[in-house]
Formats: structure tokens, C-alpha cells, sequence
């Protein structure tokens, strides 16, 4: 399908459990839209930077349901690539149609562009390629903080973004691989976390990755 007014680029859509944060270990339906202009080079999705296909938003809502039926209740997380790289007004329809059926809808975003309504659930993931930047109108709406241990990521950063998110917003610190470098990394700057008494702040970890699924 060609784009039209109507249509959202999608990579896949399909059923799981959340993996990371706060929601880990819920059963989730994934709808993972093609597209990000950041492309981190430690990206583990790289799949959906490019490769993808335009579906109306009704049939996004028809996959949705008919995985929800089968793995019910789920909860529909948007993520990408980046999600909110897609056409904002298209994009509120689809999340809107969605709370009109009763779905609790999470997405997860690194955090660059303006928000939608009606979200439930935000993640923010902030990106040194964006700067570990947080636009001003997901301040508020952040339920949890993301940060990949990434080259650039070092407790300057977390403490910035400590002090400008609400107190009880936690920060997960998530390897960007499983080698042991990556870990040792992680671990050694929640350490220096704790030890500045900077809280809260996590060491997160990937469900998906030990049980190996999607």
C-alpha cells in the first residue's frame, strides 16, 4: 500500500511481553512503526529504520484486535523506531480509536517531539544523538526515564535529567548489550548513582532478551 491520508508506516505488529521498566513482564501488544532520524549506532531495532509498509489505520486497529482477542488483556504499547516521527494527526486517530475500545495504550519515544493525548503509559528514552534531550511538554507526562548506557551517558547526564524530571519519575539504566563490557559499564554508573544519593534510579534489564522472543 502506497501512502494516503489515512495510512501509518509500520515495521510489525505483534504480541509479547514488555520486557523493560516498570511494566516488565506484562503482556503487551507491540505496534513498532518504521522510521527514526536519530539511528543510534547501537540500535537493536535497526529492522525498523527503513523497512516497513503503509497500513490504514483501520486494519492497525484489526491486527490489534484479533491479537488481543486471542492474548487478552494486553496492553498496546506504540514503539519504534520512533513512533512519533509518523504523522501527529493520523497518530491520534489511531490512539483514540484505540480508548474508545477500552485499550490502555503506553508508548515509548526518545522523548524529541511534542506529545499526543490520551497516552497512558509514556517511556522516555533520551538519546545522546538527541542531545539526552526531553521536549518541555513530556516533562509531566513521563512515567518512567530510560537511558541507554551508551558512549556519552555519564553521571553529569542522569543528574541533569534527575533535576528536571518530577521526584518520583524513576530512571532505569539499561545496558545497550548483553557482553559483559556493557554490564560492568552499567553497573559501575548506578553505583556512582547511589553513591551521589541520586534517586531514583534503577538497573534495568531485558525480559525479552533473557527469554529470547520478540
Amino acid at each position: 500500500m502506497t501512502p494516503d491520508a489515512n495510512t501509518l508506516k509500520i515495521n510489525r505488529i505483534f504480541w509479547s511481553c514488555q520486557g523493560e521498566g516498570q511494566q516488565a513482564g506484562r503482556p503487551a501488544v507491540f505496534v513498532r512503526f518504521c522510521g527514526c532520524s536519530l539511528r543510534c549506532e547501537w540500535c537493536d531495532t535497526r529492522e525498523a529504520w527503513d523497512q516497513g509498509r503503509f497500513l490504514a489505520v483501520d486494519r492497525i486497529r484489526a491486527q490489534i484486535r484479533k491479537l488481543a482477542r486471542q492474548y487478552p488483556p494486553s496492553l498496546v504499547v506504540l514503539t519504534g523506531g520512533e513512533p512519533l516521527e509518523q504523522p501527529p494527526d493520523r497518530l491520534q486517530q489511531l490512539v483514540h480509536s484505540l480508548k474508545t475500545e477500552g485499550r490502555t495504550v503506553a508508548i515509548e519515544t526518545n522523548g524529541l517531539h511534542p506529545p499526543l493525548e490520551e497516552i497512558d503509559w509514556w517511556t522516555i528514552s533520551p538519546k545522546g544523538r538527541g542531545g539526552f534531550g526531553i521536549h518541555p511538554g513530556l516533562i509531566d507526562r513521563a512515567r518512567e526515564v530510560k537511558l541507554v548506557t551508551e558512549p556519552g551517558l555519564n553521571l553529569s547526564v542522569v543528574r541533569s535529567l534527575r533535576k528536571q524530571l518530577p521526584p518520583d519519575v524513576p530512571i532505569y539504566l539499561q545496558p545497550r548489550s548483553s557482553r559483559p563490557n556493557s554490564l560492568r559499564r552499567t553497573f559501575a554508573l548506578f553505583r556512582q548513582t547511589q553513591s551521589e544519593n541520586i534517586h531514583p534510579v534503577i538497573l534495568g534489564f531485558q525480559l525479552h532478551k533473557l527469554y529470547n522472543i520478540p
